[in-house]
């Protein structure tokens, strides 16, 4: 068995010193944990002297358990509704073996419970929040601030969709790639909105403006989503567990951004030639943030206008980009995940030739 395969135990000795490396559970066969129950029961005879036995593991290892096959078999032939009922199900299998053996089972209190998924979820509200502000703040218009707020939600329910397709669970993963999403599929929208409101405002019928407005950056959205997808597409292939990790995140978000272009381009010109008005008099605070919005842009003007007076700038940026990027690659540490607290020390000793535990 490896790593991504189970449950840790650990033989330790009455001082609490670890006596002997990891023995793994692995999940989905009754024949792999009687294996496993075989090697824990040799372990302990071969140190007879060790009393405590510590079981534990870490979300890592429960999404890993989302993802096997067998794992997913397992649960369904007998009717366990998720992982972290199989992951309870199994350390207390594994507990009681642990005292059939005369040894303490220790049960680290930080394993994964049941719940931990509606974090993520939570995320995804306060990430839809933030983003109906965003666009409000820049936008000010109720009217255009409407239309990205309803593609979203459209665009999300087909993201799911393409989860059921896969096969995929509601997990850790998967729900950082809905909310990564919920900023990805609104970009689409806001551009294609703006640009019909911009017709409307110049006198243009809304029919007309949504017509004219879509033909004007339709190949933009269809080569913006294209790249988006080029980018995450090829985690797919990855080998090793960190592909098995990031098969999921990595499908879901190219299938949101698929999505979210097929609705920018059909399903927001429709709202846009409904929702949106020409309106003569501007809102209150509209007129308040204009003389702010009318810097911006002047600044970014002075500043565009003296870039293109020195062109071969751009070109020398370019270059010391790539350097960069590639002298900092090397020099970065590199690691599967990043080092956390989990309220546990481990010492290890190693004590003179023939010394005893006491």
């Amino acid at each position: 068995a490896n790593a991504s395969d189970g449950v840790g135990g650990k033989f330790y000795n009455e001082l609490g010193e670890e006596m002997s490396g990891d023995s793994l559970l692995c999940a989905g066969s009754e024949k792999a944990f009687k294996a496993t129950c075989d090697l824990l029961t040799e372990m302990s005879e071969m140190f007879p002297h060790s009393k405590y036995i510590h079981i534990g593991g870490d979300e890592a290892l429960i999404q890993l358990w989302n993802q096997c096959p067998n794992c997913r078999k397992y649960m369904k032939d007998n009717g366990i509704e998720d992982v972290y009922e199989l992951y309870s199900e199994y350390v207390a299998r594994i507990t009681n073996h642990v005292l059939s053996l005369g040894r303490t089972p220790i049960v680290w209190e930080g394993f994964p419970k049941k719940g931990h998924e509606h974090v993520p979820k939570e995320t995804i509200v306060v990430a839809f929040i933030l983003v109906i502000i965003i666009i409000f703040l820049f936008l000010r218009d109720w009217r255009v601030t409407l239309i990205p707020c309803l593609v979203i939600p459209v665009s999300l329910i087909g993201t799911f969709f393409i989860m059921y397709l896969c096969g995929f669970s509601i997990n850790v993963l998967s729900m950082l790639a809905v909310v990564l999403a919920v900023g990805l599929v609104v970009d689409d929208a806001i551009v294609m909105t703006e640009n019909i409101y911009v017709r409307i405002e110049k006198g243009m019928r809304p029919i007309k403006a949504g017509i004219e407005g879509s033909k004007e950056i339709f190949f933009a959205v269809i080569s913006t989503t294209i790249t988006l997808v080029a980018v995450f597409i090829p985690i797919v292939f990855m080998d090793g567990m960190t592909g098995r990790l990031f098969k999921e995140f990595s499908i879901v978000i190219a299938g949101a951004v698929i999505i979210s272009s097929f609705a920018a381009l059909t399903f927001t010109p429709m709202l846009a030639t409904k929702i949106l008005k020409r309106r003569d008099k501007k809102s209150w605070f509209y007129n308040k943030t204009e003389p702010f919005f009318v810097g911006l842009t002047n600044i970014y003007e002075k500043g565009l206008n003296a870039f293109l007076r020195y062109k071969w700038m751009g070109m020398a940026l370019v270059i010391v980009s790539f350097v960069g990027v590639i002298y900092f690659w090397g020099k970065t540490p590199t690691e599967l995940a990043p080092l956390e607290d989990r309220s546990s020390i481990t010492v290890r000793i190693l004590g003179q030739e023939g010394s005893t535990f006491e």
